[in-house]
């Protein structure tokens, strides 16, 4: 139950305790039109006045959302508000008398707000993934124009407040959202401080995946230098789900391996998925120093086992062999398999804008190099967000995890995607070509959201010893889209597929060590 310094929040307390359902938001965020801060004096970016944004709710849903603080480069927020219209009264123009961008005071105070009213979700109870929703930003204080890429920071809190999803109690959250400049180097105004150079304001959207729900999510610690064993970000800051099929006490160890080459740079397996069952969405969980985020690819690897996840902080992107430092590689994920409910979305390979796998009724195009038009029936943007992952790997190498940006913009019936990068040699401002990149998307709907696939039962094996002294292998002939693989051992062997199936049965001849089997879908 809620409480505000362990008493009843009663009157105050938050609505709907958001685990059963994924929920999404569209953040609007500008900069007023005559380029005055709310004293009349010019807003400089990254300036003393650069936190005074004008923050709405461009539409969200099914759960209602709020942020009970907002300043440039980032977003504080809460879930399941308990009352929609009041939760949004600290939003808005400077002329709305209870435009609140700080939430001070002590919790009574603050629990009194409307805003404050809602529920701040932990790592154990889910994970929350952002897409830029503007393709190009431009103020009007001489800076120039630039793009965008989100991550969601795990390792600092929030120092605003909401109800813990965790235990119920009134104080500061576990997650905020981020959002900042693409790119090292941009001349600024004369009053901007260099310091704060890459945090940006620019329209976002952001989207939860509780746990409880069945997705195969988790918050993934970044690695101590020269010990890459991995680990989860706490203690229970992954879902049940996507420990199923992992026999160790640590289920990290088995799910997650970083390189060897000391860097953010790891391997994601899921047992008995393959990548051609579905998409891995995931973000940095890092701010890292002087608000620099880091973006994430996350591209399948060539045999379908599972996904290079590479880690890269934004500054040092012009360069595709530089990863994240081992301790500020920490990332969070959703697996979003694409037999998931109401689902929309898919891989699409950028070099043509055709299908690889997808799921839904979409249309997309390629426009351009890095620019793709998506339609979905029905839907604008006010209705729901676009998840975007790059999923691609350099061209010549495929090896190496493609460094390019994703973002969108609804304009005139489509959805307008785009794929940049950072170029630039440090002499001059950066520019930001477009470029092809594999990448998924899916279309986080506000009124009939995603949904994780039904539960299955496991198929199992059948053992049976054959005429000829072999043994016979077999399954139900209803279980399809498995393959059967065998190893020497169950932990820490390599599995590798069984010739000669045929119609769910294959007879193996007898050895004299140990062999196991399974099924891998």
């Amino acid at each position: 139950s809620a409480t505000i310094d362990g008493n009843p929040a009663d009157t105050n307390a938050p609505g709907i305790y958001p685990v059963g359902s994924v929920t999404a938001v569209n953040w609007k965020i500008e900069v007023p039109a005559d380029g005055l801060a709310p004293n009349g004096s010019p807003l400089i970016y990254n300036a003393d006045n650069k936190n005074e944004v004008i923050l709405t709710i461009d539409g969200q849903g099914p759960l209602p959302w709020s942020a009970p603080g907002y300043n440039q480069g980032d977003v504080d927020f809460l879930l399941g508000v308990s009352n929609m219209t009041n939760a949004q009264r600290n939003l808005g123009p400077y002329s709305n008398p209870k435009r609140d961008r700080n939430q001070d005071g002590d919790n009574a105070t603050r629990a009194a707000l409307p805003q404050s009213q809602g529920w701040a979700p932990t790592l154990s109870e889910g994970v929350v993934i952002g897409s830029v929703r503007k393709n190009v930003q431009q103020w009007n204080d001489g800076a120039p124009a630039f793009h965008a890429f989100t991550w969601t920071s795990t390792h600092d809190g929030s120092s605003r407040a909401g109800y813990s999803t965790l235990d119920g109690r009134f104080g500061g959250s576990q997650i905020y959202f981020c959002f900042g400049k693409l790119g090292e180097k941009a001349t600024l105004p004369s009053a901007s401080s260099p310091n704060a150079l890459r945090e940006a304001n620019i329209d976002t959207a952001l989207a939860w995946f509780p746990f409880a729900q069945g997705w195969k999510a988790g918050h993934v610690r970044g690695h101590d230098s020269g010990q890459p064993t991995a680990s989860w970000e706490a203690q229970g800051s992954h879902s049940t789900a996507v420990a199923d099929g992992t026999t160790s006490k640590y289920s990290a160890v088995e799910l997650i391996s970083w390189s060897d080459n000391d860097a953010g740079l790891a391997t994601l397996t899921l047992p008995g998925v393959k990548t051609t069952n579905g998409m891995l969405f995931a973000t940095s969980t890092h701010e890292g120093n002087d608000n620099r985020g880091k973006i994430v690819t996350t591209p399948p690897l060539a045999d379908g086992s599972g996904w290079t996840v590479a880690i890269r902080q934004d500054d040092d992107v012009r360069d595709p062999a530089v990863y994240a430092s081992p301790d500020q590689a920490g990332f969070a994920f959703v697996y979003i398999p694409y037999d998931a409910g109401n689902l929309v979305g898919g891989e699409i390979a950028g070099a043509t804008g055709s299908k690889v796998k997808s799921s839904g009724n979409f249309t997309l195009t390629r426009l351009e190099a890095g620019r793709y038009s998506l339609t979905i029936p029905g839907k604008k943007g006010t209705n729901g967000m676009v998840l975007l992952q790059n999923a691609g790997t350099l061209a010549g190498q495929p090896e190496v995890a493609d460094t390019s940006v994703l973002s969108y913009e609804f304009a005139e019936g489509s959805f307008i995607i785009e794929s940049r990068y950072a170029s630039g040699d440090g002499s001059a401002d950066d520019i930001f070509p477009l470029r092809d990149a594999n990448f998924y998307f899916a279309w986080v709907d506000f009124t009939t959201p995603l949904t994780p696939p039904p539960a299955q039962t496991a198929p199992s094996l059948a053992i049976a010893t054959a005429v000829n002294g072999g043994v016979t292998i077999s399954w139900l002939s209803t279980v399809v889209g498995y393959t059967l693989e065998s190893s020497d051992k169950v932990t820490g062997g390599t599995w590798t597929a069984v010739s000669g199936v045929t119609s769910n049965s294959v007879t193996v001849t007898p050895t004299a060590t140990s062999r196991f089997y399974r099924l891998r879908k």
